[in-house]
């Protein structure tokens, strides 16, 4: 499991599925990787509570990255790209926030994470202009479409699709309105999506 920052509509479910994984040991070990310590202490600390026990810790490892954390195995290639969802943020200053990179099967994703707000950070990732990708991810519920405009234009992307789409009035129509505007696929994801590359 990697995660791109510690905001609870992104890890909330973390701590019952560590819990899960933790009371059963028929189960193979799961590698969970969070970006604060802070984050860690607390969710082991909620799991612990709610069991009435430490975790046993033979099912579950739970690591801190940072934007030098890189991950390999026989299948996938995977680094982060630090962004500025939390950079400036009075409630969360200076948090770590990351975008994902993942290569497979001769095949690159670009997760962005969430992104600062209204771009205002210039934040969209520049990989995603700088070199072709098969597929970008990218967050659509703190800015609206147009701040995007300048960095799709330039995006090397075979597909765009957005996700957390925010429920807020005219989101939905105004990135409906970019199918067909730039020189690659454009639709929003929805739980369950199956995207080809």
């Amino acid at each position: 499991v990697f995660t791109t920052h510690a905001h609870g509509d992104h890890v909330d479910g973390l701590p019952r599925f560590i819990s899960l994984m933790d009371a059963r040991a028929q189960y193979e070990g799961v590698d969970i990787h969070l970006t604060e310590r802070r984050m860690m202490e607390a969710i082991v600390n909620l799991c612990e509570v709610a069991a009435g026990h430490p975790l046993r810790g033979h099912n579950v490892r739970l690591h801190v990255v940072d934007s030098s954390f890189r991950y390999e195995d026989e299948n996938i290639r995977l680094w982060l790209i630090p962004n500025c969802h939390l950079t400036n943020r009075r409630d969360t200053p200076n948090r770590p926030s990351y975008c994902v990179v993942v290569e497979a099967e001769g095949k690159r994703v670009i997760f962005t994470g969430d992104l600062s707000t209204r771009l205002a950070q210039d934040d969209f990732p520049k990989l995603a202009m700088e070199e072709s990708s098969d597929l970008v991810v990218c967050e659509m519920a703190h800015f609206e479409a147009d701040a995007l405009h300048p960095y799709l234009e330039r995006c090397l992307a075979g597909q765009v699709w957005f996700t957390h789409v925010s429920g807020k009035e005219g989101r939905m129509e105004s990135v409906e309105a970019m199918r067909g505007k730039y020189p690659f696929l454009v639709e929003i994801a929805h739980d369950g999506d199956v995207i080809v590359l």
